[in-house]
């Protein structure tokens, strides 16, 4: 596992940031629409702590989040 790691962020230092800060925006959108891990938790926090919001805005809040946490999971890869 930690020889993979190592793998992917060499790779992913040598792309650039842009490129990078893409892939990982795809990576958290892949969590976020395909494999939906604790996608109802999230979306019943959001509910309690934004109710003013719709659930289509609730739920484009948490596709954001899901594509933050890959860009900044890139970012640490790409420091490593």
């Amino acid at each position: 596992m930690r020889t993979l790691l190592r793998l992917l962020s060499r790779f992913v230092a040598f792309l650039p940031l842009g490129v990078a800060l893409w892939l990982g925006r795809a990576w958290g959108f892949f969590f976020a629409r395909i494999v939906r891990r604790r996608r109802s938790e999230i979306l019943e926090a959001l509910a309690r702590s934004l109710p003013d919001k719709t659930p289509a805005e609730r739920n484009r809040i948490a596709t954001l989040a899901y594509e933050n946490s890959g860009m900044v999971a890139i970012e640490v890869l790409r420091m490593a």
